[in-house]
């Protein structure tokens, strides 16, 4: 048996047991609101991909993605949410607005400037003062930052990392946070 089916939530956090150190959980039957019940249904602490609790920052966890060929390092008591090319990493709070910080993998085409103006195009599009800037980093990877005078503490971070095959988006949710640091430093292709 896998242990991806063996892992769901219990929204009050009762371990069941563990496997391999892992905390087991279940959904809780007795939950009475159906948006709740809706966030477990939703937001496993472990997705389909693995995480493991043998992360190089303390207090974080590894995320391994098999499909796009990465991991990257999240707080251990974030959950993840997975859907098709996006994953949203966050507190079960932050996973009810999307997620905190997320990873968008578009499949890479020829003209990856194009590719990555249109993408930035739909970035904090509802405000007319808008300001984008894209730097380069390196040959790889680029960063935009995206802003309003219109509301002042609302800042898009998003990096652009360029693969052979994929564009990687890592995005800090329009929010300022120290951790996002780490976030995309803990960034790796998968070897090989």
């Amino acid at each position: 048996m896998s242990l991806n089916s063996l892992i769901v939530l219990n929204l009050t956090n009762k371990k069941i047991e563990s496997y391999e150190n892992i905390p087991l959980y279940r959904i809780n039957d007795s939950v009475k609101s159906q948006k709740s019940k809706n966030i477990t249904d939703r937001f496993l602490k472990e997705p389909t991909n693995a995480i493991k609790y043998n992360s190089e920052i303390p207090d974080w966890k590894t995320y391994y993605n098999d499909e796009f060929g990465f991991r990257i390092e999240i707080p251990a008591d974030w959950y993840v949410y997975e859907r098709d090319s996006h994953i949203s990493f966050g507190t079960i709070e932050a996973m009810i607005g999307g997620g905190r910080w997320g990873i968008s993998i578009y499949t890479k085409l020829d003209d990856v400037d194009k590719q990555i103006n249109d993408i930035l195009s739909e970035v904090g599009d509802q405000f007319e003062d808008r300001v984008v800037k894209l730097e380069d980093i390196n040959d790889y990877t680029k960063k935009s930052t995206v802003t309003t005078a219109e509301v002042s503490w609302w800042v898009s971070e998003i990096y652009f990392i360029i693969s052979e095959k994929y564009i990687y988006t890592l995005n800090n949710g329009a929010r300022q946070d120290d951790g996002f640091e780490n976030f995309i430093g803990s960034f790796k292709f998968k070897e090989i």
